[in-house]
């Protein structure tokens, strides 16, 4: 995947959280590519927040990918699936050291 492809695709995800979840300010958005032990490539979605002001909402986050994936298709052309890992900025150091 190329660098403008992964930045197209993390755009549209950060545009999908502001959308669905209005009142939260989220702090970073990072997409890994990962491809899984049968050959499907899927995407690792790490999204940070400040817990301690925002607030994620369970039905929000249940039915985000929902929302996420046509929008993905469509203005993306990505067909991975999106793995999403909401993490609180506190508990956030970096990133798995599998996945750097």
């Amino acid at each position: 995947m190329s660098e403008r492809d992964l930045k197209r695709i993390t755009d549209v995800i950060a545009r999908t959280l502001r959308e669905r979840f209005k009142d939260v300010s989220f702090d970073h958005v990072e997409v890994i590519p990962e491809v899984d032990d049968e050959g499907e490539h899927y995407l690792m979605v790490y999204v940070v927040f400040d817990e301690t002001r925002n607030r994620l909402d369970t039905r929000t986050k249940v039915s985000f990918v929902r929302h996420l994936r046509p929008k993905l298709e469509r203005e993306a052309n990505s067909t991975a699936f999106p793995v999403m890992c909401y993490v609180g900025k506190s508990d956030f150091r970096s990133l798995p050291s599998s996945t750097a």
